[in-house]
Order: C-alpha cells, then sequence, then structure tokens
C-alpha cells in the first residue's frame, strides 16, 4: 500500500512499518490464514491508484448545458480519480467551474449562484461515502 495521507497530500505519520495502526483504522485486514490484506476502505482511501484494484473507484463527471443532455456533446467531461479526498476536492472544482452564475445589473454587477457551494460539497460528500463499493475486490487481470 502506498503510504496514508491527509485531504491536503501531506503525509499522516503511518508507514508500512505500522500495521496495527492499519488495522485499527480498517485500512487493512487479516484474511483466513491471518494475513493482512488492503482492505476496500484502505484502497479507496490510501491508494494513489485505487481504480487499479476498485474498478469503479472514479468519478466520471460531465457537464452538459443545454436541454438536450447528448453523450456526443457535453460542454466539460473529467474522469476523476485518485483517493477519495483527492477525488471530492476535484468534484468540487468541476461543480464550481462549471456552475452558471447569474448577474443582476444594479449600480454594479451583483454575481448571484444557483445554489451554495458548502452545499454542493456536502452532496459530493454524500454522494462518495453513499455510493456502493464492492465488498470484496480482485486485482484487474
Amino acid at each position: 500500500m502506498n503510504s496514508i495521507r491527509r485531504a491536503d497530500g501531506t503525509a499522516c505519520g503511518i508507514s508500512h512499518h505500522e500495521p496495527q495502526t492499519m488495522e485499527k483504522m480498517k485500512l487493512i485486514g487479516r484474511d483466513g490464514d491471518d494475513v493482512l490484506h488492503p482492505t476496500v476502505s484502505g484502497v479507496l482511501m490510501a491508494m494513489d491508484e485505487p481504480e487499479s484494484f476498485v474498478s469503479s473507484a472514479y468519478i466520471e463527471a460531465v457537464c452538459h448545458h443545454h436541454v438536450e443532455q447528448n453523450a456526443a456533446y457535453p460542454l466539460d467531461a473529467k474522469d476523476i480519480t485518485g483517493p477519495l479526498d483527492v477525488q471530492i476536492q476535484e468534484v468540487y472544482k468541476f461543480v464550481e467551474r462549471n456552475m452558471l452564475v447569474y448577474a443582476i445589473r444594479a449600480p454594479n454587477r451583483i454575481y448571484t449562484p444557483p445554489f451554495s457551494m458548502n452545499a454542493a460539497f456536502q452532496a459530493i460528500v454524500n454522494a462518495v461515502v453513499h455510493r456502493e463499493y464492492p465488498k470484496f475486490s480482485t486485482l484487474k487481470s
């Protein structure tokens, strides 16, 4: 397993030599033969490329600004990969970048977003956390 990092990318002091800590955090677990293996949550949170182990461990973000959502003509699209904390940050940036902001002409322009970015962040985290991940996953061949 790669090193475990905080959301800001800094190492959080857990090394490969601390299996007890990683086991308590449910990042690794023991099989029937008492051999340590990464758990799905460990792969999703601590691996640089979790999609190498769990094929659905990425987010496909697509933005359409038209009534017709034609897959052939997206305004913006991005496959977002990496640990879950990085994915959440990247989806947040994607939403913020593609959000239509309305302007009202007063003496000065007043820009009004259609929704709060705090609410968007909560929705993104909720979607990522409550998504169905496999209980057991094997390496892609």
